[in-house]
């Protein structure tokens, strides 16, 4: 529970938060996150993951995060504001890099941004 006054002041009003009671705001501070997407391609086209392959996606300088490749998508969170170059690694059964595609990402208080990458299967 927040205290709100309401302070009239020459005919407007205006709300003053007073903050939390008891110490727990309910209103926690908007978590800033990358969703992050990725296709797969071989040299015929799209295609599915292989068994046991992650990717990886990483916000330096410490915003990390290992995913199933068949998953598609993730969402790193939390991850600090600011502009980022986001990097988003596919990883094969042997935690050898198989691809890595790099995407530019800026990010506010509480904003979201996307990150996407369209790897390539050797």
């Amino acid at each position: 529970m927040r205290i709100v006054s309401l302070v009239l002041v020459a005919g407007c009003s205006q709300a003053v938060d007073t903050g939390p009671i008891g110490g727990v705001d309910p209103n926690p501070t908007p978590t800033t996150r990358i969703q992050a997407t990725w296709d797969l391609f071989d040299s015929v086209g799209p295609t599915t993951c292989p068994a046991d392959y992650v990717v990886e996606v990483f916000a330096p300088p410490d915003a990390q995060g290992f995913y199933p490749c068949d998953a598609m998508e993730a969402t790193l969170q939390p991850v600090p504001t600011g502009d980022y170059v986001a990097e988003l690694r596919l990883y094969d059964a042997a935690d050898t890099v198989v691809d890595e595609q790099f995407y530019f990402v800026t990010l506010t208080l509480g904003s979201e941004d996307g990150a996407y990458a369209a790897f390539l299967l050797p």
